[in-house]
């Protein structure tokens, strides 16, 4: 899991870290809150993205007036930046800059360790830096039991060509980041840049951390739930996640990802249930969603993912798709969508491509389904390729979105 920045600030907070005086915004109307900070001098408008180079794409605004801030904050509010639609902006207090460092801590899966990485350069990117001038960074492995000792990172500041006079404080700021990165189980933390102020303090302008999600259950801090790097999860994501939740009869909805088509989609199955929805794709039909339900889930696990694929606004299609089952059983997994279907009786076309044990029973449970609830369900077996099934839905798509504009 990914931070935003102003919650990485967080964790630096509790950790002890110093960080700018900084209020978090999600309205134009919340300008007031930034006045106390200009009265102070100027300050940095930036908006929260999960992605990076937010001060390449323009996300990075100093301002020196009310005015100037307010403009920024138009700019950049519930604007599209870095693939995401910026709901929240943090306006921080405008340091006074002596140097910039760079500190990071990652996880390292090549040395199946931690590792702290150190530049005297900070302030860009540390890849960039790395490439232009590969002598000013320094990675250093760290022993996990033995963690980052006073003496140990002294050494290593000294190494990485620190000036004297600030090891001391440097070495302070970045054991108790580690400490921080121990509690969190965090796979990765950076401060770019750490900033000395003129006034000698030492500041982190900026935060990037990745959580481990399979360790959530002991942050010390909770964080709302989010897909990868590029948003939170939506209600109809969060409510698919729970369908999981202390029933471990197969899966069913732990993979859900909220799309903006208008088909939507029951898959069973790994990489072939991908290899389909770009099969959608090519025809021309739009996903609504990517789900997928395995393992043999019981029929109550099912019918709850249904009903979430279901309950999307604005869809003209639905498609059940797998390839050919060896533990599910079809009739067992279909049972729980029909239940989903029957109650909610939708009228666009409805495709189904299954295989495997119980199949006939499950078609002859849908053909029934069709009949009593007046249901349009096409269905076919593994005889008919999956990808085929995908440009039959895709046709009978606009032919549905067709008669419902004539």
């Amino acid at each position: 899991m990914k931070l935003y920045e102003f919650e990485g600030m967080q964790i630096f907070q509790q950790a002890g870290i110093q960080t700018p005086q900084q209020v978090v915004i999600q309205s134009i109307d919340e300008l007031e809150k930034t006045y106390d900070l200009l009265h102070k001098g100027s300050v940095v408008v930036k908006a929260q993205t999960l992605a990076g180079k937010r001060g390449k794409a323009g996300a990075i605004k100093f301002c020196d007036t009310k005015l100037a801030a307010k403009n920024a904050i138009k700019q950049m509010l519930n604007k599209v930046i870095l693939n995401e639609t910026v709901t929240k902006l943090l306006i921080a207090e405008k340091l006074a800059v002596d140097k910039e460092y760079y500190f990071g801590l990652i996880f390292s899966q090549e040395l199946r360790s931690p590792m702290l990485i150190l530049s005297a350069k900070g302030g860009i990117d540390i890849e960039e830096t790395e490439k232009l001038h590969p002598e000013l960074v320094y990675k250093f492995p760290i022993d996990i039991l033995q963690g980052i000792s006073d003496e140990n990172v002294k050494k290593m500041l000294f190494t990485a060509v620190f000036p004297e006079e600030d090891i001391e404080q440097l070495s302070q700021i970045i054991r108790k980041c580690w400490k921080a990165f121990s509690d969190f189980d965090m796979k990765m933390v950076e401060i770019n840049p750490l900033i000395k102020t003129k006034q000698s303090q030492f500041i982190a302008a900026d935060s990037v951390i990745v959580l481990d999600e399979a360790a959530e259950y002991r942050y010390k801090i909770r964080f709302p739930p989010r897909v990868g790097i590029g948003r939170e999860l939506t209600p109809i994501e969060i409510a698919a996640k729970k369908i999981d939740e202390d029933d471990y009869r197969g899966v069913a909805g732990r993979t859900y990802i909220d799309l903006d088509g208008d088909i939507g989609i029951l898959a069973s199955g790994g990489g072939a249930s991908i290899t389909c929805v770009d099969a959608l794709i090519s025809y021309g039909g739009k996903p609504a969603n990517y789900t997928e339900y395995s393992g043999n889930p019981s029929a109550e696990k099912v019918e709850k993912l249904a009903r979430v694929v279901l309950s999307k606004k604005g869809l003209h299609g639905l498609w059940i798709i797998g390839g050919t089952a060896n533990f599910t059983r079809i009739d067992i997994t279909i049972s729980g969508i029909i239940a989903a279907l029957k109650e909610i009786k939708p009228k666009f076309p409805i495709v189904v491509r299954r295989g495997g044990q119980g199949e006939k029973e499950a078609f002859a449970m849908l053909d029934q389904a069709a009949k009593d609830y007046g249901l349009n369900i096409t269905c076919y077996d593994d005889t008919t390729p999956m990808t085929i099934s995908a440009k039959i839905l895709a046709d009978k798509v606009k032919e549905y979105k067709q008669r419902c504009k004539e």
